[in-house]
């Protein structure tokens, strides 16, 4: 059986995916691991910006791969990293994309960014302002290993740009799973991840919530309805929809806008 890899934009519901096939598929161990993303890994060493690619590589095929633990891998780069070895990678790993709405998506990145220290993003109280907001100087767009090799104008951009390199590649070895379908139609999910990948399902599916200890605790905030779909309604005015909704290809808006 291959081990899993689960890619996304990051506040798309990586961790939920993860702890989702953890629970539900057989041989899964809790927990994750991360595809290297700076110059410190205790997977590989000597990792500069010119062999990242060859690193990861080394990582995922030499090192992981053999091993005896089966967490599912985890990373938010852009596909872009993965490509030139993407065909050896994909004899040893189901390789899962997760996908959600990119309304809920950015409300989920304002509160997030808003709230921690953990990424060097853009800190902005108004979510009109931070949807919009230049990304071409951002700290977090320029410094090595960044996860946008493509560089993005904003952060609906950055969000594009993601899901658009990851979409080249659906089902042809990535197999796409959304968040509205993971939360409401598990077990039909369930069944087409299995379908799709060397994954065994357990006999009994089990829901896996938001008070799950194994999600990862990046804030608390009581004010803020967590892993709800459609959460934007509660945050996006009209312009900010429509922002949005311009800024799409129809292929993305395809697969990841979620009909209202």
């Amino acid at each position: 059986m291959k081990k899993i890899l689960v890619a996304s934009f990051p506040r798309s519901g990586t961790h939920f995916l993860i702890n989702t096939l953890s629970s539900n598929c057989q041989g899964v161990h809790n927990g994750w691991i991360d595809v290297i993303n700076s110059e410190r890994s205790k997977w590989v060493s000597n990792i500069t910006e010119d062999n990242f690619r060859a690193k990861i590589r080394e990582q995922l095929v030499d090192v992981y791969y053999p091993s005896r633990i089966n967490k599912p891998l985890k990373t938010h780069h852009q596909m872009y990293v993965f490509e030139e070895y993407l065909s050896e990678l994909l004899d040893f790993y189901d390789i899962f994309y997760m996908v959600r709405d990119p309304r809920d998506t950015l409300v989920a990145c304002f509160h997030f960014y808003n709230r921690t220290d953990f990424e060097p993003f853009i800190k902005d109280p108004r979510i009109a302002s931070f949807i919009r907001h230049p990304l071409w100087g951002v700290r977090s767009e320029v410094r090595p290993f960044s996860f946008s090799y493509v560089k993005p104008a904003n952060i609906v951009d950055k969000w594009q740009k993601h899901v658009l390199s990851w979409l080249l590649y659906k089902d042809r070895g990535v197999h796409f799973v959304h968040y509205s379908d993971l939360q409401c139609r598990l077990k039909e999910t369930l069944k087409g991840i299995a379908s799709a990948s060397s994954q065994l399902l357990l006999d009994i599916i089990t829901p896996i919530g938001l008070e799950d200890q194994r999600f990862r605790p990046d804030f608390v905030d009581p004010t803020f309805k967590r892993g709800r779909v459609g959460i934007w309604r509660d945050y996006l005015s009209a312009a900010d929809v429509q922002f949005i909704s311009d800024a799409l290809l129809p292929d993305v808006r395809r697969i990841a806008w979620f009909d209202d």
